[in-house]
């Protein structure tokens, strides 16, 4: 399994234009770690769940990971 790194925006319940910015980063973010193969993410505020939720759910569906899923354009190494 592979989890995200943290999605760090925090959203401002005061500002609706704020928090409308950090959820959409956060989307876009975790919208490109779940095409890249990653599983999860953790947040670093607990608004941000239902944004994680969907869009790994949308591409996960019913599995619990993308184990079953190759990437033939990454190519594991090992550090020098």
């Amino acid at each position: 399994m592979a989890i995200g790194g943290m999605a760090a925006a925090v959203p401002n319940r005061k500002d609706e234009a704020a928090n409308t910015a950090a959820f959409e980063k956060v989307r876009a973010d975790k919208t490109r770690e779940a095409g890249d193969g990653f599983d999860g993410s953790w947040v670093a505020h607990p608004d941000l769940v239902p944004v994680c939720r969907e869009v790994f759910d949308g591409v996960l569906g019913e599995r619990p990971n993308q184990l079953d899923r190759s990437r033939e354009d990454v190519t594991p190494t090992t550090a020098p």
